[in-house]
């Protein structure tokens, strides 16, 4: 683990300048979309579909970083990792931890065409219960800048695990399309995203610590997360969203619509969480700001019709330059939610976040 953590934490520090004749360049990113979980050497129709934007327990590293060590070659390590608990105080008490770390290499074919193939260990520990499992991933996919300073692609991959070294992970095979968005952790100009206080157009994506409250039902339940991405919105949780965008309206106000998506498909049962929250921020300074505005927690199971939260979120936070075109936050946020027929807990949630943000021009 360390090596693949080491590559990282390089690639998310590096700032390097490419000649021109070089088809990668060091850039920091997010992925997310479509993927099936599939245990091996059974017939049956256990598999699991999952969505999820951003990638949240899916399986593959939904952070990732590219490192050019060529013309044409390029290391790619990636990691996602979740730490959740939830209790009642004198009923019961869960914790699961998830840890998906990546390290492959990838050549590019065309300047847009590339391919991939490397290794993967995925840690998990549930009920004091943990194992560690090993496997491979290859990839096929297409990328092109969507401005000079922002990326997108599209990829196939593949990855297959072998059996958990404690036998407690069974061998499986995982099939995803995903969607990725990056920009360069290394520039020349070295343009920062915030300057003087005033906004610029992102796209962001925040992870950190999050703690939700819900009571109702004759039950208090305190549900924790710390997660890279995510916030408890990505558990499903009512909270602020992992995925934002901020539009600046003036000098000092922005607006900021924020997103999570997350549908899981198993043994014909199928549940959504999907997060919305609409807020408008405040330059205070350069670099302080305060946010507020309305939150609205979607969700859908199988047997009943979807049906909607209504909340309501105060955030203070700070801004900063964090690499080449990358800028960071770092916020408190306090979000509440109102019991409702269908869901009988209000839930309060106190997050802090860190945010990396790709500027849009």
């Amino acid at each position: 683990m360390r090596p693949l953590l080491a590559l990282f934490i390089l690639g998310a520090l590096a700032v390097c300048e490419l000649s021109a004749q070089h088809l990668w360049t060091p850039e920091i990113g997010v992925r997310g979309g479509y993927a099936r979980f599939k245990l091996t050497g059974t017939s049956a129709a256990d598999h699991t579909d999952l969505v999820d934007l951003p990638g949240f327990g899916s399986g593959y590293g939904s952070l990732f970083v590219v490192i050019p060590v060529g013309r044409r070659i390029a290391i790619e390590p990636s990691v996602a990792l979740s730490q959740v608990s939830a209790g009642e105080p004198t009923l019961f008490f869960v914790s699961n931890t998830n840890v998906a770390l990546g390290l492959r290499g990838d050549y590019a074919l065309t300047p847009h065409v590339y391919a991939a193939f490397g290794g993967r260990l995925i840690y998990s520990e549930s009920g004091g219960q943990h194992d560690m499992q090993f496997g491979a991933q290859a990839a096929i996919g297409y990328r092109t800048p969507l401005s000079a300073r922002i990326s997108a692609r599209l990829e196939a991959e593949m990855s297959t695990m072998a059996r958990g070294s404690r036998d407690n992970l069974q061998p499986s095979n995982l099939y995803a399309l995903l969607v990725g968005l990056s920009a360069r952790s290394g520039s020349a100009a070295g343009r920062r995203v915030v300057a003087a206080g005033r906004w610029a157009p992102v796209l962001g994506v925040a992870a950190g610590y999050s703690r939700a409250h819900l009571s109702g039902a004759g039950l208090t339940i305190d549900f924790t997360l710390l997660a890279a991405p995510g916030s408890v919105a990505a558990a499903g949780v009512s909270a602020p969203p992992t995925l934002f965008a901020i539009v600046p309206l003036t000098e000092r106000l922005a607006f900021e619509p924020g997103f999570d998506i997350h549908r899981t498909q198993s043994l014909g049962t199928t549940n959504f969480s999907g997060m919305i929250l609409t807020r408008l921020d405040y330059a205070v300074g350069p670099h302080w700001y305060a946010a507020a505005g309305p939150a609205m927690h979607i969700i859908k199971n199988t047997g009943s019709s979807a049906f909607g939260v209504a909340g309501f979120g105060v955030a203070w936070g700070s801004r900063f330059h964090l690499a080449g075109d990358l800028g960071g936050r770092v916020e408190l946020n306090y979000t509440m939610f109102k019991e409702r027929s269908g869901l009988p807990f209000a839930a309060n949630t106190l997050g802090v976040m860190f945010g990396a943000m790709m500027p849009l021009r």
